[in-house]
């Protein structure tokens, strides 16, 4: 397994987790191997307001691409691009027109099912499952909230080549579960052992793999985010990365190596005894499917090793403080960039 050298990155203004890891995977490819096809879908609008365009999300075996829009009123609209470059656009139907509702592709996979959710005129997160006749069926976990004031509702995010489908739900009491629905539509709904109940806490699944393993994030009551997996047979396993200030699987293939990133915090305020920030270090790291045999800070958490680094300056985050760990759980519903 390759990995890549730790690195100083010399920025003097902070970018997105996204665009790190980004820069990351690219700068892990061999010389000259890469090709780049940049592509628009129809549906994407101009340059004014800000936030419109081409957003991809999946790719399958077979080349076809998943993805959304965003028009000129920030409402998004679900494509699928076939590997010879056709695009195929939808809406999932009761999806909302004002900015930010619409419809988001999440996976697409071998067969070319498309799932994601699709967010209502209330603001109510839905789930969907596009088969490649066209045909859409929505995804309600029973127990998921109906309160768009704080994105409640269902979020599918995932999909297998054997149409089982993981995400996550925000309850009427605003705390997170994840879920599994089997390709009967039989839904299973759980949470990762020692996930806190609070407002915007709780267990949020992030990938499935063809084994029917999934990874994703869980939130303990003293706000610090960990990575679990949870393998078919519904056992979880709770871990955190390297020095980790949160960690945040991202995805987990079929040999059932995660991979994620993670936030380490340093320096510490005598005076107050809260957690400063000192460089910023953003960590994507692997985590194998064989047990790690390191000890744990924490009951029932292994830690990872082998991290790929970057490091950002202090000036990069605001002085004295970081991000809070809550703000690094996954949004119920994408926000207007």
């Amino acid at each position: 397994m390759m990995y890549v050298q730790p690195m100083e990155v010399t920025m003097n203004v902070p970018i997105p987790v996204s665009g790190l890891l980004f820069a990351i995977a690219m700068l892990a490819q061999p010389a000259g191997a890469a090709t780049f096809t940049s592509f628009d879908a129809p549906c994407a609008g101009g340059s004014t307001p800000p936030g419109q365009g081409t957003y991809a999300t999946s790719i399958n075996a077979g080349g076809a691409i998943a993805g959304y829009c965003k028009q000129s009123n920030l409402v998004a609209i679900g494509y699928v691009r076939a590997a010879n470059g056709t695009f195929k656009t939808f809406e999932a139907i009761p999806g909302g027109s004002a900015p930010g509702q619409g419809t988001y592709p999440a996976a697409i996979n071998a067969a070319g099912v498309t799932t994601g959710w699709f967010v209502d005129a209330s603001g109510v997160n839905h789930g969907f499952l596009l088969l490649p006749d066209n045909n859409i069926g929505v995804i309600n976990v029973p127990g998921a909230g109906t309160n768009g004031h704080y994105g409640q509702g269902t979020v599918a995010n995932s999909i297998n080549d054997a149409g089982l489908i993981s995400g996550y739900y925000l309850d009427a009491h605003n705390v997170f579960h994840g879920f599994v629905r089997a390709a009967d539509a039989i839904i299973t709904t759980f949470d990762a052992k020692g996930a806190a109940t609070g407002f915007k806490m709780g267990t949020l699944a992030s990938s499935i793999n063809s084994a029917g393993v999934i990874t994703g994030t869980f939130m303990t009551p003293d706000s610090v985010t960990h990575g679990f997996v949870r393998t078919a047979d519904g056992v979880i396993t709770g871990f955190d990365g390297p020095m980790a200030g949160f960690t945040s699987p991202v995805s987990i293939n079929a040999a059932g190596v995660i991979t994620a990133s993670t936030e380490c915090r340093v320096g510490l305020n005598k005076d107050s005894s809260a957690l400063q920030m000192g460089p910023l270090r953003l960590l994507m790291f692997h985590r194998d499917s064989a047990p790690i045999p390191r000890a744990s800070t924490r009951p029932g958490l292994s830690r990872v090793s082998t991290p790929i680094t970057m490091e950002l300056p202090a000036s990069s985050a605001a002085p004295g403080r970081g991000p809070s760990p809550r703000s690094r759980l996954p949004s119920p519903a994408p926000q207007t960039p």
